[in-house]
């Protein structure tokens, strides 16, 4: 058995059903059967083989985005965006990449030196503002 999960075994499956003008009943299947040929998977099956933590992680080696749009583009409660790039940060451990955060920062007084780098606060703990950017994340 092949560890390579990129390549398939081109397989021909047949199904007893009528035949419509869709399908090519050539190739030695009986009359009224269809005839499927299935090969090398196509991007998105392959993109959809690849777990949420490598596709997030990918696209953090691409740009850097704060959590609640990681949560919009994959799918996931921004907890659960938060919970994936915690696990992708140890999973760097080993490797010379390193997940980078851009710090919170308020957006009226430019304030960023809140205790959780990670979590988005309430509001700012100097003016008060409640107009906080969320921290980014990018692994380099």
């Amino acid at each position: 058995m092949r560890s390579d999960k990129s390549v398939f075994i081109e397989v021909i499956h047949t199904v007893s059903s009528p035949v419509t003008d869709e399908f090519d009943t050539s190739g030695g299947t009986e009359s009224g059967q269809k005839s499927y040929v299935v090969g090398v998977p196509t991007s998105a099956m392959r993109e959809a083989s690849r777990t949420t933590r490598e596709r997030i992680a990918d696209r953090l080696r691409e740009t850097a985005l704060p959590a609640g749009a990681i949560a919009n583009e994959f799918g996931v409660r921004t907890a659960d965006a938060l919970d994936h790039v915690e696990h992708i940060s140890q999973s760097l451990e080993p490797t010379e990449e390193t997940l980078l955060v851009a710090p919170p920062e308020c957006v009226a007084c430019g304030f960023d030196e809140f205790d959780d780098l990670v979590n988005r606060p309430a509001r700012c703990p100097e003016c008060k503002s409640e107009a906080v950017e969320e921290p980014a994340f990018k692994i380099e």
